[in-house]
């Protein structure tokens, strides 16, 4: 949806939201049609083997998330031991700065990266605080 308003910074909604009309012709002039699909069996051919590879790394990208949250697990049963932290500081910013710049030197974009461990960090921080509640819970 894109709206439209001739003074957007008057509009009474969302006026950060607004473009001119003048913009919105642009962008109307710039539009390309795409097809549905492809066009001959050659692509059709093309695209089903690539799509085959990303689904056999979609396969090999969950057994090495959950071999990496087995060893986070690990690591929350230690800590539990131990009685220590689950989030330790130190040790995120390391690993996102190091991802950070191994996805540059990839060529990967850096928010991409950023975004994905986050989500795996924050997973990694749900197991343990599930296993030291759980350990807590059975000791009352």
């Amino acid at each position: 949806m894109i709206e439209t308003h001739i003074h957007p910074d008057a509009a009474l909604s969302d006026a950060q939201q607004q473009i001119t009309p003048a913009r919105l012709h642009e962008l109307i002039q710039n539009l390309e049609p795409r097809l549905p699909s492809p066009i001959d069996a050659m692509s059709i051919a093309q695209l089903k083997n690539w799509r085959d590879e990303i689904d056999r790394l979609n396969d090999e990208i969950l057994v090495l998330l959950k071999e990496r949250l087995h060893y986070s697990s690990m690591i929350g049963e230690l800590k539990k031991e131990k009685n220590v932290s689950i989030f330790q500081p130190e040790r995120w910013k390391t690993i996102l700065d190091e991802m950070n710049r191994r996805g540059i030197d990839l060529n990967i974009n850096d928010g991409f990266i950023r975004n994905l461990f986050i989500q795996i960090h924050d997973e990694s921080v749900r197991i343990q605080a599930e296993i030291i509640n759980r350990e807590e819970k059975n000791v009352s």
